[in-house]
């Protein structure tokens, strides 16, 4: 029925006489377009059952996490007290004990916090609920703005809403106090500063971070300020623009929680280089149409032709086809890189394929992997030149797939879509790096393979990983010259003296003169006289 009105309506459109040849073609992509789409969207049945086949549909248009956030706040026409009830609504997930709680976070917020504050309490709020965080963390970002008021204050919080509320916010205190310190450093030594800080300021949070959900929050509040940076000073806002590109968007995809990397990375992008930002947005929103039309017609054709083979029935436990198109600043640094035109990058759109092979088949990972890529070749022809294995040949950071430009017939034209295939385990060191490598090595399959159901979990499992590891090993300071300075865990004055070849000054950490055998913390301020 959908087709057959489209084309009732095209045809009157085609048929005036008065429309020129461009507006001609401009209708007839738009009629094929709509067209693949709903024959994209009717998946036939399959001959048999399917049932270790998953098939993620991308959203090539995400909802933004704090959107809902505009509509409640933005709307001059509605009272407060409907703006209030439609946040409170956005918490309907939770148990009513935990929207009780929550509501009265909110009061106490109204009762103390300028109305500013309160504001932007609704606004981090707002995000996490998008986001589906617990009661413990929405509270903590809802007070958090007055969590250093003072000691009764914390204690008033402690009491009300537990402590695990209270440890929360205690340990986003303390990253707050490491970021401030080097925005301070950032600002009165300039970029040179900035660019020392950036290498080790990821892992001094790391170390000072107790936990996943306090670093989250701390993400959250990275991202209502990006946000709301039109009214910062333009230095602050290349400074808080920069660190959304080199610290907070790589956290968060470390963290597992990719919907808010790419809302960073994007802000961080728009506002560090506006024009550029600008060009690859227009042309990713043009494009839109197509690349889901595209991405579905490709996905389609693999399920089929996995569905057709053995592969499921005998060889392997779990197949999971994925797609996406490149976010605008992934889009930017692959121009950039290859000094080309938005047009002509090849992998814009690509098809990852994950495959977990069976315990009991005679096919190792690597085999697995080769097989499913016959499998694809088997349906298109592929570009030669961009077939790249580093299942055999891995990258120096571990990195393992198989990659393939496939030369995909979309509406008359061979299109590039770029096929990823690997393993269950490659994926693990793809997205979480070496250390999430060596934790799924460790666990039992039962484990590993729940881990893989979310990327939360294996996120909050590598957080706690890499804390352990660098509270075991470091420690990090700020050094007098605007960087932050490694030093072996349980290093002193001395030990920070003999490095830097300040013997004959007085060294003062934190503004208080220290002797040469004190030991140094994390986040510690180091300066000599």
């Amino acid at each position: 029925e959908f087709g057959y009105s489209t084309i009732g309506r095209a045809h009157k459109i085609l048929w005036k006489p008065q429309q020129s040849m461009k507006r001609l073609i401009q209708t007839a992509l738009i009629v094929s377009a709509l067209l693949a789409l709903a024959r994209a969207f009717q998946v036939a049945a399959p001959s048999r059952p399917v049932k270790k086949l998953e098939v993620q549909v991308p959203t090539l248009q995400p909802r933004q996490v704090a959107d809902g956030y505009s509509d409640i706040v933005d709307s001059s026409h509605q009272s407060s007290e409907q703006q209030d009830s439609l946040l409170l609504s956005k918490f309907s997930y939770l148990v009513w004990k935990d929207q009780m709680d929550i509501q009265t976070a909110l009061n106490i917020a109204k009762e103390v916090l300028p109305p500013h504050e309160l504001e932007k309490s609704k606004r981090v709020a707002s995000i996490l609920s998008d986001l589906e965080m617990d009661r413990n963390t929405i509270i903590a970002g809802i007070l958090h703005g007055m969590f250093s008021n003072t000691a009764s204050a914390r204690e008033t919080i402690r009491s009300i809403f537990g402590s695990r509320v209270f440890q929360l916010l205690e340990n986003a205190q303390a990253i707050n106090r490491i970021e401030n310190t080097a925005r301070s450093f950032s600002l009165s030594h300039g970029i040179k500063a900035q660019k020392l800080l950036s290498d080790n300021l990821m892992n001094l949070i790391l170390c000072v971070s107790t936990n996943w959900d306090s670093l989250l929050l701390k993400l959250v509040f990275h991202l209502e300020e990006l946000q709301d940076l039109i009214h910062a000073s333009p230095k602050e806002r290349k400074l808080i623009a920069r660190q959304a590109l080199d610290l907070y968007g790589p956290l968060a995809h470390r963290m597992g929680a990719y919907q808010l990397k790419n809302e960073i990375e994007a802000l961080g992008f728009k506002y560090l280089y506006p024009r550029s930002f600008k060009r690859v947005s227009e042309h990713l929103h043009q494009q839109r149409l197509l690349h889901k039309s595209l991405l579905s017609h490709t996905m389609q054709e693999i399920q089929l032709a996995l569905e057709e083979s053995a592969v499921l029935d005998h060889l392997a436990d779990e197949v999971t086809i994925s797609g996406r198109v490149k976010e605008p600043l992934s889009m930017w640094k692959k121009m950039v890189q290859k000094k080309s035109s938005l047009d002509l990058i090849q992998d814009a759109v690509a098809v990852r394929i994950i495959v977990k092979p069976a315990a009991a088949s005679p096919l190792n990972d690597d085999q697995a992997c080769y097989l499913m890529n016959d499998i694809v070749h088997s349906i298109w022809e592929s570009d030669s030149s961009r077939c790249k294995d580093y299942i055999r040949s891995p990258k120096k950071n571990g990195y393992q797939s198989l990659h393939a430009t496939m030369n995909v017939p979309h509406f008359g034209l061979k299109t590039p879509v770029e096929v990823q295939i690997r393993t269950s385990e490659m994926h693990q060191t793809a997205e979480y790096g070496k250390a999430a490598h060596f934790t799924y090595k460790s666990e039992g399959s039962a484990v590993a393979k729940h881990r893989l159901q979310s990327s939360i979990a294996s996120g909050r499992q590598l957080i706690e990983v890499l804390h352990n590891d660098l509270r075991e090993k470091q420690v990090f300071v700020f050094g007098p010259q605007g960087n932050i300075l490694a030093f072996q865990r349980g290093a002193t004055i001395s030990d920070l003296s003999r490095l830097l070849t300040h013997t004959t000054f007085s060294t003062r950490i934190n503004g208080h003169v220290r002797t040469g055998n004190y030991q140094l913390g994390d986040g510690d301020v180091v300066s000599f006289y």
